[in-house]
């Protein structure tokens, strides 16, 4: 059986199916979706494969592979609740304790929250809190015990157990009570009771543990304009918990197999099942706008989600972190398992991949998976030029929209934020976020519109003035869960 870039992982192990179709499968996915490079490892019953296509590290003509090292992202978030399961096996804590019972001074915004919310909460996103995701952005340089204080500071967006709200914030908190409670850094805790038990030797709780020149760690990329892009790493510090883990696609399939199997050493299979058992149901448009049929009945565990898929469970979690891509699945009563990794910005082509093999492990028709992500993703980025080229049309049609970029420059803040620079040079308004500068297109008066073309978002921001006229504030519109209410931050140090 021919492999991918030349060379053939796992040639023994044949699948039920003619698995000839994974090579030109993963070629034709890096071309249609734009991909630098892919990792695949699938098992099938007692057999496993593993395969890779592209290039890991364009600039220096490294090959994907097997054993090449990405950021994982949100799949890191079932770690962090084994590790919380792996404490309560041990009789240290309860799912259901209330976070206060083991950090009596923490805080949420709301004070019912506070006295209330437990660890079962935190882990299946049903806090009220929404993604808050530009906060972890201005406080990259924080660690998890500043932005758990900062929690305190953020508004929730729906009532207390009222719905599913995914967001990362949540998981931070879970791995602050690991350290908290088991007295051991999050880093050593999951290395030394999950990836050694299971022989993850590739496997690393922050991606600076591996140096950035090693052949095996991947570069992380965006595709625009023709061309690959490196992006900066993000180790995931700020929120230790919900995407700090960096991992290859053969370690990853141990970790899948352990999730099918179970491992009494490392966890109890009644703490195993119960982690990967519906917690909160998740309604349509509560998790991601895509209209995927074959999915029903979806629910979110404590670090993974649970679907009906066309009469087979599926359980899974995907992830997206700076020029990463990552889709874990498994099929419980199949023993299928399939773990994805991407150096690319591309969700959509991980997924059609993903789906794919899915149908063709399970034996079910096309899903047409390709085609349907392709116009997705399509739809979307047409959507974001368009409201790109409205923004600029405004910017230009009257003279009046001139203005001072060095009147608005400068430090503001936020408590629960953090701090927000913005900086001018010539005509042009800049916000530092993260290390990276991003246009600020003004529309008149006060008003600007912060554009993130990597992830096809942007804010709306308003200036404040007081009645001398002089700048008072930037109300920022950084959260679409809470659109009526912006975060207002305020000038550091006068102006």
């Amino acid at each position: 059986m021919a492999g991918v870039n030349g060379k053939v992982y796992g040639k023994e192990n044949s699948m039920r199916f003619d698995w000839d179709i994974l090579d030109s499968l993963l070629r034709k996915t890096l071309s249609d979706f734009s991909m630098a490079g892919v990792s695949v490892s699938v098992r099938d019953g007692e057999k496993e494969y593993h395969s890779a296509s592209g290039l890991s590290n364009i600039e220096a003509g490294i090959s994907s592979s097997p054993d090449t090292v990405y950021g994982i992202a949100s799949s890191s978030k079932a770690f962090t609740a084994t590790g919380i399961g792996i404490l309560a096996d041990r009789g240290l804590l309860d799912l259901d304790d209330t976070v206060i019972k083991h950090l009596p001074d923490f805080r949420m915004y709301d004070p019912y929250v506070t006295e209330n919310l437990t660890i079962r909460d935190i882990l299946c996103h049903r806090c009220g809190l929404p993604r808050h995701d530009f906060m972890l952005e201005l406080r990259a340089d924080d660690g998890p015990e500043e932005i758990v204080h900062a929690l305190r500071c953020l508004k929730p967006a729906h009532p207390f157990r009222y719905r599913f709200n995914y967001q990362n914030h949540m998981f931070g908190l879970a791995a602050f009570l690991v350290e908290k409670i088991s007295g051991e850094s999050f880093e050593d805790f999951i290395t030394e009771n999950i990836f050694r038990p299971l022989g993850m030797d590739s496997s690393y709780v922050f991606g600076d543990r591996l140096a950035d020149d090693t052949p095996v760690k991947s570069v992380p990329y965006s595709f625009s304009s023709g061309k690959f892009t490196r992006v900066p790493w993000n180790y995931g510090h700020p929120d230790t918990g919900a995407g700090c883990v960096y991992s290859s696609t053969r370690d990853m399939l141990k970790w899948l197999r352990f999730r099918i199997k179970g491992d009494e050493r490392l966890l109890s299979d009644s703490m195993r099942r119960e982690l990967q058992s519906p917690q909160m149901l998740i309604k349509p448009g509560e998790l991601t706008a895509f209209d995927c049929p074959e999915k029903t009945s979806s629910a979110y565990g404590m670090g993974w989600l649970i679907e009906s898929y066309q009469g087979f469970t599926i359980i899974h979690h995907s992830g997206a972190i700076n020029g990463y891509r990552s889709g874990q699945l498994f099929v419980p009563e199949k023993d299928i398992a399939i773990s994805i990794l991407t150096n690319s910005a591309s969700t959509d082509g991980k997924d059609a991949l993903l789906y794919t093999l899915l149908d063709l492990l399970l034996g079910l028709p096309d899903g047409n998976w390709t085609a349907r992500y392709k116009k997705a993703a399509a739809a979307l980025t047409e959507g974001f030029e368009k409201r790109k080229a409205h923004w600029k049309a405004a910017a230009e049609s009257t003279a009046s929209n001139a203005f001072s970029p060095e009147e608005y420059a400068g430090r503001y803040r936020d408590p629960g934020y953090g701090e927000l620079v913005l900086t001018s040079s010539g005509d042009s308004l800049t916000a530092l976020v993260n290390k990276a500068e991003y246009p600020l297109i003004h529309l008149g008066r006060d008003r600007f519109v912060l554009v993130f073309d990597r992830w096809l978002e942007a804010f709306d921001i308003v200036f404040a003035r007081d009645a001398a006229g002089r700048i008072s504030g930037v109300d920022v519109f950084c959260e679409p869960a809470l659109q009526d209410d912006p975060v207002r931050f305020e000038p550091i140090g006068g102006r």
